[in-house]
């Protein structure tokens, strides 16, 4: 059983290009380089969650 990101990576790629192409210093609700920062949070858990997760499986299909 294969779940979808709450946020797809290629999505999380996409904002951060977009974030990217304002200017350094601009402000939205937050500043760009803060959700520049977020933005590669969220790309890093999304690809450790990816790794534990296909490591469970691995595990799990090796008991059973």
């Amino acid at each position: 059983m294969t779940s979808t990101p709450a946020i797809a990576q290629h999505e999380v790629a996409q904002i951060r290009q977009t974030v990217a192409m304002l200017q350094p210093g601009s402000m939205a609700s937050m500043r760009r380089e803060e959700v520049l920062r977020l933005v590669a949070e969220v790309q890093r858990l999304q690809n450790d969650l990816t790794h534990l997760t296909s490591g469970l499986r691995t595990l799990l299909a090796k008991t059973a």
